[in-house]
Parts: C-alpha cells; sequence; structure tokens
C-alpha cells in the first residue's frame, strides 16, 4: 500500500464535509501605537493596512483608508464596533499540510478609536481605559461583532459581507507588534 494514502479515500462523503471545516484557529492580535493624532501622528503605524493586507490580499479588496475617528453612534450603534476598542477583520486561509489540516489566522486588531467631535478617546464602559492592558487581554468576547471591512461600512453593514465573530468570542494565541520605524530614520 502507499504510504501517502489518507485514511479520507475510503469514508463516506459526510466525513468529507466535516473534513472540510476549519480544523484549526489561531487567533493574532495586531497592537501597536494607537490613541490621538498627538500620540500617534496623524497617519498611525499601519496596523489596520497590515491587517487588511492579510486578510484580502486582492487589489480589488484593498482598502488604504481606515477608521481612527467616530460617532458615539457608530461606536454604539454599529456590530461592526459593537462598543468595542478592537475590530475582528476575518480569517486567512492557510495551505493545508501534509496530513490535510487546513488552518485558519483570525486577526484581530486592537485600537484607540476617538470621537469625531471631542477629539479624545471613546470611553467603553465594558473595558478599561488603559489601551495597554486592554491590548494585551487573551481573551475577547463581543457578542454578533461582525468583520471589518472599510470605513463606508459603518451605517450600511448590509450592503457588506456578513460574517460574524464564532461564538461572539476568540482567545488570542499570539501578537503582532507593529512598529513605524520610518520615523526614526
Amino acid at each position: 500500500m502507499n504510504g501517502d494514502r489518507r485514511i479520507l479515500d475510503i469514508v463516506s462523503p459526510s466525513t468529507y464535509q466535516e473534513y472540510d471545516r476549519p480544523q484549526h484557529v489561531i487567533t493574532i492580535s495586531v497592537i501597536g501605537l494607537s490613541g490621538p493624532d498627538s500620540i500617534k501622528g496623524s497617519t498611525g503605524v499601519g496596523k489596520s493596512v497590515l491587517c487588511n493586507r492579510l486578510v484580502r490580499p486582492e487589489f480589488e479588496n484593498f482598502y488604504i483608508d481606515h477608521i481612527t475617528h467616530l460617532s458615539q453612534a457608530d461606536f454604539s450603534g454599529s456590530p461592526v464596533i459593537n462598543n468595542d476598542h478592537w475590530l475582528y477583520w476575518g480569517e486567512a486561509e492557510m495551505d493545508a499540510d501534509y496530513s490535510g489540516k487546513t488552518t485558519h489566522i483570525r486577526f484581530i486588531e486592537q485600537t484607540e478609536f476617538i470621537d469625531d467631535e471631542t477629539f479624545e478617546p471613546i470611553r467603553s464602559s465594558r473595558q478599561t481605559s488603559d489601551y495597554i492592558k486592554r491590548a494585551l487581554r487573551v481573551n475577547l468576547e463581543s457578542h454578533d461583532k461582525l468583520m471589518y471591512i472599510c470605513r463606508d461600512q459603518l451605517g450600511a453593514e448590509s450592503s457588506f459581507e456578513t460574517r460574524i465573530l464564532p461564538d461572539g468570542k476568540t482567545n488570542i494565541d499570539a501578537f503582532l507588534l507593529v512598529f513605524d520605524v520610518s520615523r526614526l530614520i
């Protein structure tokens, strides 16, 4: 017998459906300098652009302009923001390994949303105001949180792909720190 033959070659089609579901999900939290323009500068360090590129690598699905300033209504009323200072960007699929196991990488971006009227960080009753403590949490929960796609999605969520964070929660497996070294050169 061929040593590479997989057990799936001899099982029923219903087993294939179970096998095709994501077998392994790794959640990465993207963190970096965040806050008012006086702290992070007018352009930020590129957390959103990086997440966008990793989750949606196709040119036509790439957006450069992302949100930092929000109205109180968008912060509390949009299921994309959902009263949280973090965004669920979705998942990227890695090629199956030799055993056929599919790995999905889920991306979360920790940020500090700024009120578009006061230009101060929006305070949430559910979260600590300290970005560092909030960004380093490993258990995140936000029921009915929608995947973020672009700025135009807020208030028009039904016009975009709707993907809810599975089970309304996730555990962080790794952190990716984004730092803009060009400001030091």
